[in-house]
């Protein structure tokens, strides 16, 4: 048995760090010591308010992307730095187990960082991920027009994910400090100010031929349609535009049908990341195609709590925090 630290999420809106008891491994996994866990904003502060659709009870410890050093268990990871999801197994609930200072996990969920990825980068990988598995499903090519919605840290991977596929991005938030980070890495963006439909209108006066909705807001999805390229009548093959619904929606998401179906839209839902999606995401960071640039800092996983309390109120830039166990 190993006894370690975690990040509890005790009640709605309640977190600590406390006390957690880990078994020894079984055949086929690891026990792995933490090195950092990174924090998934939007999907996070929705488990700790208990909004989460599939949550297990509290308290519980969240947290899906994790990097380390395996310590124990099957002999051939022995001394390898790797990302997994989070502990697979712990003496509380969990959701999905990252924020914990070890965790046991099958040596098939592990994932062996590449030589050139820091530490930091490698803990944020599968938020990387997730964004790259919506390009994956959108398929942009060569100078498509993309039009990102909502800069958190999904939202700043997305951007640099379309932007590293060779299309023209242009990324947009409320935010002009979160538009600002976005173009730190030479990515148009716009500060939306009234009509959301306005600054891609203004660009492309017919609009984005792929639009990415990472907000998870509801009523954002018809501007996110209305963002859209038009399908003209003419008597030819092309592409509608497509949406990509890239944030975590809570519960339903409703749309305005005849606007999306004048443009003959798609709508695309991205399903989290597979695990040659957090592959590729540590290849893209070590070789520098995609940069963490502005989108993190490094906070000691003691100072979890105050995070999540700022999280919680809005009041917390950048986008996310890496924890350092």
């Amino acid at each position: 048995m190993t006894v370690s630290r975690a990040v509890a999420c005790l009640a709605p809106g309640e977190v600590e760090i406390r006390e957690v008891e880990l078994p020894a491994p079984d055949p086929g996994e690891v026990l792995i010591k933490t090195s950092f866990s990174a924090i998934s904003p939007g999907t996070e502060i929705r488990c700790i308010r208990g909004e989460q659709p599939d949550s297990v009870p509290f308290p519980f410890v969240p947290g899906y992307s994790m990097v380390g050093e395996v310590i124990g268990g099957e002999s051939a990871w022995l001394g390898k730095m790797v990302h997994c999801g989070g502990s697979q197994k712990v003496s509380i609930d969990r959701m999905w187990g990252g924020h914990c200072g070890h965790a046991i996990a099958t040596t098939e969920s592990l994932c062996e960082l590449p030589t050139g990825v820091s530490l930091a980068d490698a803990a944020m990988a599968r938020l990387l991920a997730i964004a790259l598995r919506g390009a994956s499903v959108a398929q942009p090519t060569i100078g498509e027009r993309v039009a990102v919605i909502g800069l958190g840290v999904i939202g700043l991977f997305s951007a640099r994910a379309f932007a590293a596929s060779g299309a023209d991005v242009l990324a947009l938030d409320q935010s002009p400090e979160r538009a600002q980070i976005a173009g730190l890495t030479g990515i148009r963006t716009a500060v939306v100010e009234r009509n959301l439909p306005e600054p891609v209108l203004d660009l492309w006066p017919d609009g984005a031929d792929i639009v990415v909705d990472c907000t998870g807001v509801r009523v954002v999805l018809d501007h996110a349609i209305a963002c859209g390229r038009e399908r003209t009548w003419a008597d030819h093959e092309e592409q509608g535009c497509r949406i990509v619904l890239q944030g975590s929606y809570p519960g339903d998401a409703h749309f305005n049908y005849q606007s999306a179906f004048l443009k003959e839209a798609s709508l695309l839902l991205p399903r989290d990341c597979q695990p040659h999606d957090v592959k590729l995401a540590l290849e893209m960071m070590a070789d520098g195609r995609v940069s963490t640039l502005g989108i993190r800092d490094i906070q000691s996983a003691e100072s979890a709590p105050e995070i999540y309390h700022q999280l919680l109120e809005g009041h917390r830039e950048p986008p996310t925090c890496v924890l350092a166990w």
